[in-house]
């Protein structure tokens, strides 16, 4: 049989995923079916997040299956992570489904799932905190994003940023915290610090960031920068 790596297409790689997961050797499908979502097959990325689930890499999993999501495959994604909850498999499912669940929804119920799951998944923090933005506790959700500050969680930094900037109008925290993500490697931080100095009038600065986030692929920051450099 060919190798993952061998010329074959997206579909011939994934039936050799599908083959070996259900031989139970979920390494070489995990191989098998990234090369085959590398090639456009979405169903590759449900394979892959259930073998990596398998074999306990949760973190990946769980971006696999929002993968799936993003192109298609939510009904599956979603009921994989439903039955992952529900076996108590996966420590993050729960959180992940109550993340989904409020990208939905924006139902203010999810509040207690989304805060059970701060703990296990950062994301949920930022849902969090976006719940009681939302709900006009401004105040409660600056305290939970910068509580996932503290904690080294990467994910808190940038809409810490932004709610600083616009909901208390204090862009020297603000300015803190898009740095800090930058420094942690969260490259679309380049982007709104770099439209924090445009507001400021540090068109240098606002170019420089804007520029770093542009040649990193951002388009947003790409239009930004063509409107300031038009001006």
């Amino acid at each position: 049989m060919a190798r993952p790596d061998s010329p074959e297409d997206a579909d011939d790689l994934y039936d050799r995923g599908f083959d070996l997961a259900e031989a139970g050797d979920h390494e070489q499908a995990v191989a098998a079916f990234r090369r085959a979502a590398e090639l456009g097959c979405v169903l590759a990325w449900l394979g892959l997040g259930t073998s990596l689930g398998e074999l306990h890499r949760w973190d990946e999993a769980g971006s696999a299956f929002q993968r799936a999501a993003e192109l298609g495959s939510a009904d599956d994604a979603w009921a994989w992570r439903q039955r992952s909850a529900d076996a108590g498999d996966d420590p993050q499912a729960a959180a992940v489904l109550a993340c989904w669940r409020w990208e939905l929804t924006r139902d203010p119920a999810l509040e207690a799932d989304l805060r059970a799951g701060t703990t296990d998944h950062p994301p949920a923090r930022v849902a969090l905190a976006d719940l009681m933005r939302t709900d006009g506790r401004v105040e409660e959700a600056r305290a939970v994003l910068e509580a996932g500050a503290l904690r080294d969680e990467l994910d808190s930094w940038l809409p810490l940023g932004d709610l600083c900037l616009v909901e208390f109008e204090d862009d020297v925290a603000a300015e803190a915290a898009y740095r800090a993500a930058i420094d942690g490697g969260d490259v679309l931080a380049h982007t709104n610090l770099g439209m924090l100095f445009r507001e400021r009038g540090d068109l240098a600065g606002a170019v420089r960031h804007l520029s770093i986030a542009a040649e990193d692929g951002d388009e947003l920051a790409a239009i930004h920068l063509r409107e300031l450099l038009d001006e």
